[in-house]
């Protein structure tokens, strides 16, 4: 067999092994995202194979934008309007309020040098609630509030993602110029988010009038890839870009697509999806190294708590100053603060030169496995247990 065929084979055996454990966990009951961790995580010391892309690069440009693309395609943009005021807080001063949390408490405990202990902070910034969206969807939850998990998601995805290319830069050259990072994050999002309208639109207009499917479904897919690409390429973010196209599909009324067109392209996704997200948790499951979990006990215990108070700060503080007062959402977003793929791709990605590289890896681990275990595994029982306002 030839090195191609059988990076190939190797390719549909992990793809097929990550759906049936997604099956059987589907059957169980549990999020799918912790068993194919959780199996990863097992059967990694007994793996020797060089996967098709290394995890870090193969997140952030082949399973990325899929998966952000997915997500914002199924947000409702009027839901969207009536529960921006969270959405924003959480996002962008509730991103920056984690990472300097986490910065500021690793600094001031654990002697960690402020800049290292900042691009650890950006990296754990940043939700992936995949398990807990998923629950979502098996279960009765209001619009509002999946809006509001699902959103924050997506931009602070993005959000963190300029917080850690600041982090980086002020690590290596020492110093940093707050004017010039701020126009240069302002940049960012605006150019991504106009990226993504523009390339939306262009889809819209290019396939109007179109019958079959599966022209939309191929173009949703260049769509989806193209807007991220192209805003990484003006150093714009892709995160934005990407989230702003999938959004902006169901704004162009005048060139939106017959209605069973567009079940049949959220199938298409929502299957894409599945496969994407059960991939990058059991490469994750390869990634994690266990024994990294014991090699800074103080660093890894100052970032799981400071993690921990300061989603709970957003949850029950900043919500409500946001107006949202219904009994059990606060409850449900803090419990949904789970890290993920994100973060640990940022955190294996990090210049091998970087201070501080190996307790920042760890501790990354460290918050990425106990997020997902403990808050995934017991988030169903806490939504069966509270009675939430519509």
């Amino acid at each position: 067999m030839s090195e191609f065929a059988a990076h190939i084979l190797l390719a549909v055996g992990l793809t097929g092994t990550a759906l049936v454990v997604s099956l059987a966990a589907e059957r169980l009951r549990i999020p799918y995202s912790v068993a194919l961790l959780v199996v990863g995580i097992a059967v990694s010391p007994f793996t020797s194979f060089e996967p098709l892309f290394t995890f870090p690069q193969g997140l952030l440009f082949v399973f990325l934008p899929a998966l952000i693309f997915e997500a914002a395609l199924h947000l409702d943009p009027r839901a969207l309007l009536r529960m921006w005021r969270p959405i924003a807080m959480l996002a962008i001063p509730g991103t920056l309020f984690t990472a300097l949390l986490v910065a500021l408490s690793s600094w001031a405990l654990t002697g960690l040098d402020f800049a290292p202990a900042f691009v650890l902070g950006a990296i754990v910034s940043a939700t992936d609630p995949v398990a807990v969206i998923a629950i979502f969807r098996r279960l009765t939850v209001p619009l509002g509030l999946q809006t509001i998990v699902e959103a924050e998601s997506l931009a602070n995805d993005g959000v963190a993602l300029l917080l850690y290319a600041i982090g980086i830069d002020v690590a290596a050259s020492g110093h940093v110029s707050l004017s010039l990072a701020l126009a240069q994050a302002l940049f960012a999002v605006v150019a991504g988010v106009a990226v993504g309208v523009v390339f939306a639109y262009l889809y819209a207009r290019l396939l109007y009038g179109m019958i079959g499917a599966e022209y939309y479904a191929a173009g949703s897919l260049v769509l989806a890839y193209a807007s991220y690409l192209v805003a990484s390429g003006i150093h714009a973010s892709g995160i934005f870009a990407c989230a702003a196209a999938g959004v902006a599909i169901g704004l162009f009324k005048r060139y939106a697509p017959p209605v069973a067109t567009i079940r049949d392209l959220e199938g298409f996704w929502g299957a894409l999806a599945l496969l994407g997200n059960s991939l990058v948790f059991l490469f994750m499951g390869f990634a994690l190294d266990l024994r990294r979990l014991l090699s800074e006990p103080l660093e890894i215990a100052v970032a799981i708590a400071s993690v921990v108070v300061a989603r709970a700060a957003l949850a029950y503080g900043g919500l409500w100053l946001t107006g949202i007062r219904r009994r059990g959402w606060p409850h449900v977003v803090a419990w949904a603060g789970l890290r993920g793929g994100l973060a640990l791709a940022l955190a294996l990605n990090l210049p091998r030169d970087l201070p501080g590289r190996d307790a920042i890896v760890g501790a990354t681990f460290a918050v990425v496995l106990v997020t997902l275990v403990t808050q995934g595994l017991t988030i169903e029982p806490l939504l069966r247990r509270l009675k939430l306002e519509i």
